[in-house]
């Protein structure tokens, strides 16, 4: 009779393999639901060490001197120069 049971419950479940698959799909869920949102990282209190840390590290963006900007002011360097040479020479 147990038998029977278990073959009754496996057929309105499916198969094992569905299970399993429901089940990992849970838990993946489950994990992502009790992690903090980015929202929640960001809104978390800071104590005044992380918070003057963060401050003094706030000015490390982008500094203008990329690759290309670098070739940029070079070139107009060289320019400079050429023009400077021309206007001594008249």
């Amino acid at each position: 009779m147990e038998e029977s049971d278990e073959s009754d419950e496996e057929a309105s479940y499916g198969s094992e393999e569905d299970t399993a698959r429901l089940r990992r799909s849970m838990e993946h869920e489950l994990r992502l639901l009790t992690e903090p949102t980015p929202y929640k990282r960001i809104m978390k209190s800071r104590t005044s060490k992380e918070w003057k840390e963060a401050e003094s590290k706030r000015g490390f963006g982008y500094t203008g001197l990329s690759d290309r900007r670098r070739r940029a002011l070079d070139q107009k360097a060289r320019e400079k120069a050429v023009t400077d040479a021309k206007l001594r020479k008249s």
